[in-house]
Formats: C-alpha cells, structure tokens, sequence
C-alpha cells in the first residue's frame, strides 16, 4: 500500500501522530525555507483536515492558532506509552465465578494497565479489553 501524503508531509499511521519541518525541496522560491507540522492520523479513515500557517511573514496569528491546536492536542491525547512488559502485577485473580454465565476467570493487571471486562447480559460470554495510560 501506498504512503499516504500531504503534499511533502508523510502522514503517520493510523491513531498516531508526527512533528517535523518540512520544505518544498522541487521549488527553488521554496526549497530554502522549512516549516513545522504536527499530522494527526484518526483510528479510522475520514475526511482529512490539513492547518496550514505563515505562509506569509506577516502571519503571526494563524501560527499562533497552530501552535496552540498542536499544545492542545498534546494535552488531551498524551502520547501512550505501554508499561514495561516486566511491570508488577498490582491485581491478580484466579478462578473467578458466577455460575453459569463466568466461570474460572484468571488475570493480572500490571502498573499502567487499564482494563476493563465486559460481557452482553445473558450472553454467556465474556470479552476483556486492555488499554494503556
């Protein structure tokens, strides 16, 4: 498959994002000047929003909004970073049960971990999901 691109920007894979310069290497009006960005790939695929600014000196402001959205974004979605795969176990069950729905369930939740058990109601099945702070 194919990478996809913004123009010069590779865009990063889904659910993760990138910051780097990039410059217009082929343009020789371009090719001496750099430029920030932050790319953001959702989970799944949709509509591509592309915030450009300072393409001209006088243009504080909108790198001023983008710097900030950037910041923002920074703040509401921190990079995730998975415990070590050594991490202590601060919760660890064996054998739980209820009859006749859960039976013999086993688990251990390390430091970092965030998980959560879920199952239909009189479905008789059980699903865990684990995440990562």
């Amino acid at each position: 498959m194919a990478e996809a691109r913004i123009g010069p920007i590779a865009l990063p894979a889904a659910g993760a994002r990138a910051a780097g310069r990039f410059t217009f290497a082929r343009d020789a009006g371009l090719e001496k000047y750099d430029w920030p960005y932050l790319a953001i790939s959702g989970v799944s695929s949709g509509p591509v929003v592309l915030v450009t600014a300072g393409i001209h000196a006088a243009e504080y402001t909108g790198i001023e909004a983008a710097i900030r959205l950037g910041r923002s974004l920074d703040l509401a979605f921190p990079e995730k970073v998975a415990p070590p795969a050594q991490a202590p176990v601060v919760l660890s069950v064996r054998g739980l049960a209820r009859p006749p729905q859960v039976q013999d369930v086993s688990l251990d939740i390390r430091a970092g971990e965030i998980v959560g058990l879920a199952g239909l109601i009189r479905a008789e099945r059980l699903r865990e999901s684990r995440g990562r702070r």
